[in-house]
């Protein structure tokens, strides 16, 4: 009977915590405007939410809290352009952006994961504040892991590329898988810096792998060939503004095919589809080949044809460096 009243004790007080760390009455806590009043900045990342329903308020606090990290995330996709390739008008080319904002949105979830919505007040007027906290330590546990699985994965591409690789297309893509989990890596080491204070030195940064690329690139020597006079001249262009010589007798030729549709008229616009492919081989074992589907319209039809060219020539370095690195595991 004692033990039986003692658990009921416990049962009451724990009860009692809950109800007071949610509590959603009496005079507004001193946690809305310090919310390190209750959990200390020193062990805690903590943020306040505020809308007109609980899940709501909740909801905003956990994205408040992801708002600390998003300088790293927007140095994350700032890098992520620069390391790309220049193309033949000098503008940054800005391909595979997809692949940050995969990784960006990969890790804010795993900030969110972190954090727990620690309590709630609701105003006379009906609008409700929430309490969101991130354990410092636990979410330094988790990047740390992070960065050492990353320099893991980076070494092991990188000495896959230099020793074992088959053939050149093989080692760039290895090459270039190093360079995205790096970049990855660079945003976990960065917002390990903001939960522990300081981050973890590597090896190798996406500002040397990016190197190891352009190194890469310009040991190779290319023949082109495309069934499109004007293609070809913009694709020995392209092969160039990545570092690539031309070598007519090259045993590594780059073909181009340019698929187009007969035009078609549609509430007075012509429209012109098709598709264009590149291929590398070398003597007559292909390397990498790759599809892209291509559209333009205009509503001059002799303009149409031209915009469609416009397009690919622009586009053509990019294309070329997609076909050459798109990520694969050896």
């Amino acid at each position: 009977m004692v033990k039986f009243s003692r658990c009921r004790t416990i049962l009451v007080l724990f009860s009692m915590l809950v109800f007071s760390a949610c509590s959603t009455v009496g005079p507004q806590p001193e946690w809305i405007d310090r919310p390190s009043i209750e959990y200390p900045s020193v062990k805690y990342l903590s943020a306040v939410g505020e809308a007109d329903n609980r899940e709501a308020a909740a909801s905003r606090a956990r994205a408040n809290l992801t708002h600390i990290f998003q300088v790293a995330i927007k140095d994350s996709q700032q890098d992520f352009s620069q390391a790309l390739i220049v193309n033949s008008d000098g503008d940054q080319t800005t391909e595979n952006l997809s692949r940050v904002a995969r990784f960006v949105n990969a890790d804010a979830q795993q900030v969110l994961e972190g954090t727990e919505v620690m309590s709630y007040w609701e105003s006379p007027e009906g609008v409700v504040f929430s309490l969101a906290v991130l354990d410092k330590t636990a979410a330094s546990r988790r990047f740390t892991t992070d960065v050492r699985n990353a320099d893991r994965k980076t070494n092991e591409l990188i000495e896959y590329a230099s020793k074992q690789a088959n053939n050149p297309v093989t080692a760039l893509r290895a090459l270039e898988a190093a360079r995205l989990s790096q970049l990855e890596r660079d945003n976990d080491n960065r917002n390990l810096a903001i939960t522990a204070g300081k981050g973890i030195s590597s090896r190798y940064g996406s500002t040397e792998i990016t190197a190891l690329i352009r190194s890469a690139l310009a040991t190779l020597q290319f023949s082109v060939v495309a069934d499109d006079l004007i293609i070809q001249s913009e694709l020995q262009n392209a092969v160039t503004s990545i570092g690539i010589q031309l070598l007519a007798q090259s045993s590594y030729t780059l073909t181009s095919k340019l698929d187009i549709e007969p035009l078609q008229q549609k509430q007075g616009w012509w429209w012109i589809r098709g598709a264009l492919e590149l291929e590398l081989s070398n003597n007559d074992e292909t390397l990498a080949k790759q599809r892209w589907p291509i559209k333009q319209s205009s509503i001059d039809q002799g303009m149409v044809k031209q915009r469609l060219r416009d397009t690919v020539n622009k586009k053509l370095p990019a294309y070329l460096y997609q076909m050459l690195t798109e990520s694969v595991e050896p």
